[in-house]
């Protein structure tokens, strides 16, 4: 992805990107290329292991720390909250 539109999706400053997407890189977990104009961003091979690796204990935690402790009315409840939090915004009427 290109790292001006990955700063963007994520809401950072695009200097704010640049540090982490440096110290990833420093790391051998991103690379960046030329592209046309501006610089993408690419995960490597052991950038892509090291997610594979850390979902299902991400996953686990979300589980014991947010989900676990609410009752299935708060779940759910929970659940329409990050819908609407996701959701495409409407320009304001």
């Amino acid at each position: 992805m290109r790292q001006n539109q990955l700063a963007e999706s994520m809401g950072y400053h695009r200097s704010r990107l640049s540090h982490h997407v440096t110290r990833m890189e420093e790391r051998g977990l991103v690379t960046r290329r030329q592209s046309g104009d501006g610089v993408e961003v690419v995960v490597t091979d052991e950038g892509r292991e090291l997610v594979t690796l850390a979902r299902p204990i991400h996953a686990a935690a979300v589980r014991r720390y947010l989900l676990d402790p609410l009752t299935t009315d708060e779940q759910r409840a929970l659940g329409v909250v990050l819908e609407k939090l996701i959701a495409p915004k409407e320009p304001n009427r």
